[in-house]
């Protein structure tokens, strides 16, 4: 493979590297003993040869040997056993070798451009990742983190790269840096014409890497240049700057945060920081203006809850007076702005009005006054709770209920008994809080009821049953948990495993035949790991990870992926968004040049819907103004249902708002999806629930008993919405480019 990096300090290369033959798979070699590898050469060629042959089965002190010798052969031979071997674990030990070579004119610049090749072409990130850190430890390795940050390398290993420059940023690179922070989106037109291939390919700067050069120059701007920068469009050059301004306690914050937290087009996240500035510049009399804006100004919900925060964390006795009295005033979200508020404040008449609230016309301030209920923990709520819990069938109602009565009614045997019987309710949310409490409460009498569950037709409710036996934590319940794991797969086979491994330490992953043999052969005699037990076999398991050859390698089924993140599921739903910014070019609106967002995101749902796994079920439930799904519910992957998919994904246009509301509805309608993969470029406009933090919410609100996983990819842009929807539901968040 041609590197993608100039070979630098041409003079100093060693002599040229011996090509391995390609002839299949190596074989597997004969264990070493110990007296063959007391007796092993003390010169490169020998140690070489020794390595060559045992590969992956050689002594990791050999391969640390070769590497101490710090000569131009010796490297060479470390370099064609880096590409001989298969393991993770054999090429992260070769991998540190090559640092050693930092500092030797004869292998320096060789070594370093090797391990800058692996940084920018191995297949395997934990490897990328590593090479960029090893060279980030060598003295000459800054030269080649700055060559991968200006390449067109994976942007997840570039941001890597740049983080580590900037880790120890020079004076003399602030040019470098500006030229980063001030490029163009989109490619720079070429001064002298060239054929398409003579011409290299420019590299693009995407919003995370014009971040971190900005941290790398941030302090060597002048105060004048910190105020222009407050004024950005990115949000952490924004933040940085701030910062800045207050580490210099310059006489321009205080105007640049009021200006940042006034200007509405800033990230909420930015303008909730300029207020705990201007809070600790102005006092008490600001506190007042926060309480009025969050009020009657008209700001997101985010800001709004984040204005609450801090008005709770500086605990003004005038205010918290202020705020009792206006608890249950104003619109929907002003009510809840206020529930936040006095949720923590100890007095008779907020009690009074969140029974009030519990009983409001709007669903989102009930749920709010719900959960206030359940947090303060008065035993006087208890009715209105099991009012609710009897009467509603709305599921965010519900969970919010019985929430608050596990809180409030913790021990109590009358409760414990409702319990038992609330795992058969008919809303999931109900039977699925049920069962993760009968587990929380240690009682091992509750592990026939928790037992029965894994039978359960749904498998959020088999999910909760299991993560209760988890916390029940008796021998009987890791029988139970290793005689269901065959009858699971994809990403529940996945939780099942992790949950077993918590408790037992071994290490037969989702091989369910295997934990039955297991169990059956020891489980009479079964204790669970101490501490330190568990910590030792963690650090084995980690080992065998690494141990392990490469399965890509190997010429294996290449995994499904989308924008990068493996498909685990067998109930998957791809909700994409075909608004009409998805029409324009990476670079954004006014960028003429690159490919177009739809176009980029057509690419990758064909190819993961082409690797997928037989027998997976998928659906695609395109959105823009209002969301219509291919497909009522998941099907089963087929080469027809492959070729109808096909057909339907080619044929997706861009036109309309952005709903992400309903995209996200329509994804949790299929009840037999587990997992989604959310990809959108713009933040809401339109639908039943435009604000971020009010769908944040909503979807945390379904979520919390379902567990569905939410994988968020923004393409284009960067969206707060997208980074919490995967944090709350146990996702991934990737950013293209």
């Amino acid at each position: 493979m041609t590197s993608l990096l100039p070979l630098l300090f041409l003079g100093l290369l060693a002599a040229p590297r011996h090509a391995l033959q390609e002839a299949g798979p190596p074989p597997e070699p004969a264990p070493a003993t110990p007296e063959a590898e007391a007796a092993a050469p003390a010169d490169a060629a020998g140690l070489t040869a020794l390595l060559l042959e045992r590969r992956d089965a050689a002594d990791p002190e050999l391969v640390r040997k070769l590497s101490n010798l710090r000569t131009a052969e010796a490297l060479e031979g470390l370099i064609r056993f880096y590409d001989a071997v298969e393991s993770r674990y054999m090429r992260r030990i070769a991998l540190h070798g090559f640092g050693l070579f930092d500092g030797i004119p004869e292998g320096e610049a060789a070594a370093l451009q090797k391990l800058a090749d692996i940084a920018t072409q191995s297949t395997e990130i934990e490897l990328r990742e590593s090479a960029v850190d090893e060279l980030a430890g060598c003295k000459a390795g800054r030269v080649f983190l700055a060559a991968i940050v200006t390449s067109n390398a994976d942007d997840a290993v570039r941001e890597r790269a740049l983080r580590r420059h900037v880790a120890e940023a020079r004076p003399e690179e602030v040019e470098w840096y500006l030229g980063i922070y001030r490029s163009d989106a989109s490619k720079p037109k070429e001064k002298r014409a060239k054929s398409k291939d003579e011409r290299p390919p420019a590299a693009l700067y995407n919003l995370a890497l014009k971040e971190l050069a900005f941290e790398g120059l941030v302090k060597s701007r002048s105060n004048e240049e910190l105020v222009e920068a407050t004024k950005s469009k990115l949000a952490l050059v924004q933040k940085g700057a701030l910062e800045e301004l207050t580490a210099r306690r310059a006489p321009e914050l205080d105007a640049c945060a009021e200006r940042v937290l006034d200007s509405r087009p800033t990230r909420p996240d930015v303008r909730l920081f300029a207020a705990q500035i201007l809070l600790v510049e102005r006092g008490p009399k600001f506190a007042t203006q926060l309480y009025k804006e969050a009020r009657h100004g008209g700001v997101p919900l985010e800001l709004a809850f984040g204005f609450a925060d801090l008005l709770v964390a500086l605990d003004d006795p005038s205010l918290r007076k202020e705020a009792i009295k206006n608890l249950g005033s104003g619109q929907d979200d002003e009510k809840r702005f206020h529930v936040r508020l006095v949720t923590k404040i100890p007095d008779p008449k907020v009690d009074k009005a969140l029974l009030e609230l519990s009983k409001d016309r709007s669903r989102v301030v009930v749920v709010e006054a719900l959960r206030a209920m359940g947090l303060r923990g008065n035993p006087t709520f208890v009715s209105r709770l099991q009012k609710v819990l009897a009467e509603e069938r709305e599921p965010a109602l519900l969970g919010a209920a019985i929430e608050g009565l596990i809180r409030i009614q913790g021990s109590d045997e009358a409760w414990r008994a409702q319990l038992k019987s609330l795992t058969t309710h008919a809303v999931e949310v109900v039977r699925n809080s049920a069962l993760e409490a009968l587990g929380a409460s240690k009682d091992a009498g509750h592990l026939p009821t928790l037992v029965a569950a894994l039978e359960h037709p749904f498998w959020t409710t088999r999910l909760a049953a299991a993560r209760g036996l988890e916390q029940l934590h008796v021998a009987a319940g890791v029988g139970a948990l290793c005689q269901r794991m065959p009858e699971e797969e994809g990403r529940m086979a996945s939780d099942f495993a992790d949950i077993l491994w918590r408790l037992t330490a071994k290490p037969f992953r989702s091989d369910g035949k295997q934990w039955v043999r297991w169990w059956e052969a020891e489980g009479a005699d079964f204790r669970f790991p101490t501490a330190e037990e568990f910590l030792k076999r963690q650090q084995e398991r980690d080992l065998r990870a690494e141990k392990e050859v490469s399965q890509s390698f190997r010429g294996a089924k290449v995994d499904s992926r989308f924008f990068g993140l493996r498909i685990t599921s067998h109930h998957v739903a791809f909700v994409v968004d075909v608004s009409g910014s998805m029409d324009w070019r990476l670079g954004g609106e006014t960028a003429t040049e690159g490919p177009k967002r739809m176009d980029v995101a057509r690419k990758e749902l064909l190819a993961c819907l082409e690797a997928l796994e037989a027998g997976t079920f998928f659906n695609i439930l395109p959105f823009s103004s209002s969301a219509t799904p291919w497909k009522e519910a998941a099907v089963e992957c087929t080469e027809e249902t492959f070729t109808e998919a096909k057909e339907f994904v080619e044929g997706l246009g861009a036109l309309g708002g952005t709903n992400v509301y309903d995209g996200l509805l329509q994804a949790f309608a299929d009840p037999a999806v587990d997992t989604i993969f959310f990809l959108s470029d713009g933040e809401p406009s339109v639908g039943e629930v435009v604000d971020p933090v009010g769908i944040r919410e909503e979807v945390k609100t379904r979520n919390q008993q379902r567990g569905v996983v939410i994988h968020t990819i923004s393409i284009g842009e960067r969206f707060p919405l997208l980074e919490w929807l995967a944090t709350d539901n146990g996702g991934s968040y990737r950013t293209y480019p």
